[in-house]
C-alpha cells in the first residue's frame, strides 16, 4: 500500500503495518477549485499525518450518516410554504441512501416520520406538511428534539437540514442547550431561512438575529437566509453539494497516539473540512 505525499511516495513494510494499531475516523469535504464534489476519491489520493507522523489510510467510504429534516409549518412560512416544501422533496430526491426521519417545527413541534431507508416514505411525509395558521415558530426546540433522537443512534456523525420561514420563538431553549445536544449527537447542523428567527421571552445568551447562524457555524454546516422563497431552492442545492462532498476517511495510529490530524488531497482538490469522529 501506497501513501501518496507531495510528489513522492512512502512505502509501509510489512513490519510497520504489523505493528500495533488502532483505527481512527475523519469526517472529510473534499472540492474542486470551482467547489464542486470531487468525487471517487482512492485512499491514495490523502496525506495523512498525526503529530507529524504519517499515517496509513485504510480506506474512504461516502459519509451517509443519518439525517433530520425540519420543515417550518408554522404561520410565519404560509405564504411560500409551497416553495419551502418543494425545495424538501428535492432534498430528498438529491440525498444518497440513508436513514431519514421528517419534522415539523410549527406548533406543535412534531417528529412527523421517524428514521428509515424508505425513500417513498420520506417523500410521502414531507409532501403531507401543511404550514398552520396561527400556530407559532419552534425551530430551535425542533433543533434539540431532533439532536436528542439522533444521539440514541450512536452514529460517530450525523446531520440535520432546517427549512424555516422565520417567526417568532416563544421560550425557546438556550442556545447553549441546542448547542449541547448538537454536539452529543455529533449533528451537523445546516439552516435555510427566508427570514431571521426572533425569540420572545427566552433567555438567548446572545443577539438574537445570529442564534442559527452561530448554532450553524459552531456545528460545521452552512447558514444561508435570502430575501425571498428562492433561498430554499439554492439553499438545498448547496447543502447537497456539502453533502456530496463528505466521505469518511480511515487511517490507523499507534495505540494511544495523541489527536494531532493533519489532512491533505492531491491537487487540484481541496479539503474544505476534516473533522475528527473519534469521541
Amino acid at each position: 500500500m501506497m501513501l501518496v505525499a507531495g510528489g513522492g511516495a512512502a512505502l509501509f513494510s510489512a513490519v510497520a503495518l504489523a505493528a500495533p494499531s488502532e483505527s481512527r475516523f475523519v469526517l472529510v469535504s473534499v472540492a474542486d477549485r470551482a467547489g464542486q464534489p470531487a468525487l471517487g476519491l482512492e485512499p491514495d489520493d490523502f496525506t495523512v499525518e498525526n503529530g507529524g507522523v504519517p499515517c496509513h489510510v485504510v480506506g474512504i467510504t461516502p459519509a451517509s450518516y443519518p439525517l433530520a429534516i425540519i420543515l417550518d409549518t408554522s404561520s410565519s412560512a404560509r405564504t411560500d410554504f409551497r416553495t419551502l416544501q418543494l425545495a424538501g422533496e428535492r432534498l430528498v430526491d438529491g440525498l444518497a441512501a440513508r436513514e431519514i426521519a421528517v419534522y415539523t417545527s410549527g406548533e406543535p413541534v412534531s417528529r412527523l416520520q421517524d428514521f428509515t431507508t424508505d425513500r417513498t416514505v420520506i417523500v410521502r411525509a414531507v409532501r403531507s406538511t401543511v404550514a398552520t395558521p396561527n400556530a407559532s415558530a419552534h425551530t430551535l426546540e425542533t433543533i434539540l428534539r431532533a439532536s436528542k433522537d439522533l444521539a440514541r443512534s450512536n452514529a460517530p456523525v450525523t446531520g440535520i437540514v432546517v427549512l424555516s420561514g422565520g417567526g417568532s420563538e416563544m421560550s425557546p431553549p438556550t442556545s447553549q442547550q441546542v448547542f449541547a445536544a448538537l454536539g452529543a449527537s455529533g449533528a451537523i447542523l445546516n439552516i435555510i431561512e427566508e427570514r431571521t428567527l426572533r425569540m420572545d421571552r427566552g433567555a438567548p445568551q446572545q443577539d438574537q438575529a445570529v442564534v442559527l447562524e452561530a448554532l450553524a457555524t459552531r456545528a460545521h454546516g452552512k447558514y444561508l437566509r435570502g430575501v425571498s422563497a428562492a433561498v430554499f431552492a439554492s439553499g438545498v442545492e448547496a447543502v447537497l453539494r456539502q453533502l456530496d462532498s463528505q466521505s469518511i476517511l480511515e487511517y490507523v495510529v499507534a495505540p494511544g497516539a495523541p489527536h494531532a490530524l493533519s489532512l491533505r488531497v492531491k491537487p487540484p482538490a481541496i479539503v474544505v473540512m476534516a473533522i475528527g469522529l473519534d469521541r
